[in-house]
């Protein structure tokens, strides 16, 4: 492929193109598998499996993609927002659809207006790296610990807490894919530049749909 179509603009539509696909991928299996009782009765008895397999997937995308072909890595990506789907029907089953649907809007506006704050700020967000892993890693071990504490009350500081770091990180991986793309130039490769479609379409993609989990914590209406 000539390396002059493969132009800073196209890349930026093809990262949002993946990462949407991939999200209409998940959400689609989940609302099918909401309405195929043989479908939710697998999802349900192997639910512990599909998790499993799920973390895999996105854990071999982390750790290998940089050695994958960019093929393998697209498919690698569209694998994971399957299986992403398939659990996610969990939230479909016990949420009220109408809520689900709302916080779904909710989500990508919010998703929209910091993707757009990270496109076109001036300032260079990548000094909160430290940071916005930081805090990331802390949600994650804390989370963790009250899985066996079961504390209702930190479930919905978590969640709070949650929401504003997940969406501070769609500004700042905008401002980091607009940031990288400035230097596209010093990218050797036509098949690295691809990777970074599937690499910045995953992160993109795993901030959205984190986001929409803890707003749905906070404001979901639960069915009876």
């Amino acid at each position: 492929m000539n390396s002059s179509l493969i132009t800073k603009n196209s890349i930026l539509s093809k990262v949002y193109l993946r990462m949407f696909l991939g999200l209409l991928v998940t959400f689609a299996t989940s609302f099918f598998a909401l309405i195929n009782p043989n479908l939710r009765y697998m999802v349900e008895k192997w639910f512990i499996v599909l998790t499993i397999l799920e973390l895999t997937a996105v854990l071999v995308l982390n750790i290998r993609i940089t050695k994958m072909k960019n093929s393998t890595a697209t498919l690698m990506f569209y694998v994971y927002s399957f299986l992403s789907g398939l659990t996610l029907t969990s939230v479909l089953v016990t949420y009220e659809i109408y809520s689900v649907l709302l916080i779904l809007l909710t989500t990508l506006v919010i998703f929209l207006v910091m993707s757009i704050y990270g496109k076109t700020t001036k300032e260079d967000l990548s000094g909160y790296h430290k940071y916005l892993i930081g805090a990331l890693w802390s949600l994650i071990i804390v989370s963790v610990i009250n899985l066996f504490l079961g504390l209702g009350v930190l479930s919905w500081i978590l969640s709070v807490v949650g929401v504003v770091l997940f969406s501070a990180l769609i500004a700042y991986d905008t401002n980091r894919l607009v940031n990288l793309l400035d230097n596209l130039d010093y990218i050797q490769t036509d098949e690295d530049k691809l990777k970074i479609v599937t690499i910045m379409a995953l992160m993109l993609y795993l901030d959205f749909i984190n986001l929409f989990l803890n707003l749905i914590r906070i404001f979901g209406n639960r069915r009876d």
